[in-house]
């Protein structure tokens, strides 16, 4: 006999969780004893993780971090023990990902802390286990495949797909709820594959909690990382000595004042139209200025708000038809070298959420809120370009500041 367990809200998919005869027998007897033996932890950890796993893959608990509870997990784990590794194609691939973050993440401890290489033997030999699955990766037609693995090896295989899971969680952070939704798939299709007997015992490195934490400076942008083949490295961003500020003006005139005044106190140049030197000595249309600025400024800042601003009236045709916003996106976007930080504010972003979800319909209406702004978010989406919800002037603060690492 099976036992399932459906939840149909009425705006998603159906959840649906199955358990055994057997299952719900030996967990009622679990939550009869209150047992917290490590028979009853596993257990608890079995029926909690098919259960995020079903909810999850429905896009029913969007914002839920699966990763802290595996972080968190207590079992009795291997110490000395091997087991098959049999993966497919997209999981191989997946742990491969995952591997290469980490041999950045453990290059880079022991390249900035060469004074205690004797402190840090554990991480050397981490770092030559992960060089050494890239490498049979490589030279095994792209599989990780293995009949006796061993604990180190699946500690370290087990971490790479944590890596992956916390990337997806970070990049899922503010999106359209059908992007959400693909994200939450992948997500928990890896929670999955950890949940199989290959990982189910497998701990992982003590240093789980400084990758999060190394992470979540890579997505701030104050640390970058080099993943291109051959080359692996990661580096403090540098401050930019200059960005432009990109955003409606007449609308936004007091938060740009307040945003740049708070900039210059850092050092940073704000480039920006209002400035009476902004059009000193510079020929043709003034939109076509703004274009030259955002190529001579290294950074490029964007706020967006609930005005979309005056179309482009310039006279190059590849930006006509979009506003001159728009426009200084593109063409800030076209230069590789540039750095671009993406401002939304939140309640237009949940707007853009709303029309995308109903099929981006032109009849779409939201009070005050100009339909042009979701041509300039589409944009910013379609790119992959950095972004980040804000709420207010000193929220919009704190979040550059975080981004810039000032």
């Amino acid at each position: 006999m099976r036992f399932t367990f459906s939840v149909r809200p009425a705006y998603n998919s159906t959840a649906t969780v199955i358990f055994s005869e057997e299952r719900i027998e030996d967990f009622e007897e679990v939550l009869r004893k209150d047992d917290r033996t490590s028979y009853g932890q596993r257990f608890r950890s079995f029926i909690d993780f098919e259960v995020y796993i079903g909810l999850g893959k429905a896009g029913l608990i969007p914002t839920f971090k699966v990763s802290k509870v595996i972080l968190d997990e207590q079992r009795e784990w291997w110490k000395d023990q091997h087991a098959a590794v049999s993966l497919d194609e997209s999981e191989a691939r997946v742990l491969y990902t995952g591997l290469r973050k980490l041999e950045v993440f453990l290059s880079g401890i022991l390249e900035s802390n060469p004074d205690q290489a004797t402190r840090l033997t554990a991480i050397q030999n981490d770092l030559e286990r992960v060089t050494g699955l890239i490498d049979y990766y490589q030279s095994h037609g792209q599989s990780l495949d293995e009949r006796s693995a061993s604990v180190k090896s699946l500690t370290m295989l087990k971490a790479a797909a944590l890596c992956e899971i916390i990337e997806r969680e970070q990049r899922r952070n503010g999106q359209p709820r059908v992007v959400a939704k693909a994200l939450s798939d992948e997500i928990y299709e890896i929670v999955r594959l950890l949940r199989s007997e290959t990982f189910l015992e497998v701990p992982l490195p003590d240093w789980m909690r400084d990758y999060i934490a190394f992470s979540e400076q890579v997505k701030s942008g104050s640390v970058v990382v080099d993943l291109r083949e051959g080359a692996v490295a990661f580096e403090r961003a540098s401050v930019p000595s200059a960005l432009f500020l990109s955003s409606t003006c007449i609308d936004l005139i007091d938060l740009r004042e307040g945003l740049a005044r708070f900039l210059e106190g850092k050092g940073i140049i704000v480039v920006r139209s209002e400035d009476p030197r902004f059009h000193d000595g510079s020929q043709g249309h003034p939109h076509d200025v703004c274009l030259r600025k955002v190529d001579e400024t290294p950074s490029f800042l964007l706020v967006v708000d609930r005005e979309a601003g005056s179309e482009y009236a310039g006279t190059q045709s590849k930006y006509q038809g979009f506003t001159i916003t728009h426009a200084e996106t593109m063409r800030a976007r076209e230069d590789t070298s540039k750095k671009l930080h993406c401002f939304i504010r939140n309640d237009v972003w949940l707007c853009y959420d709303v029309w995308v979800q109903n099929g981006r319909r032109t009849d779409f209406a939201y009070k005050g809120l100009n339909n042009r702004v979701f041509v300039l978010l589409d944009y910013v989406v379609s790119q992959n370009l950095w972004w980040m919800p804000f709420f207010h002037l000193e929220d919009l603060k704190t979040k550059v500041a975080a981004r810039l690492g000032i």
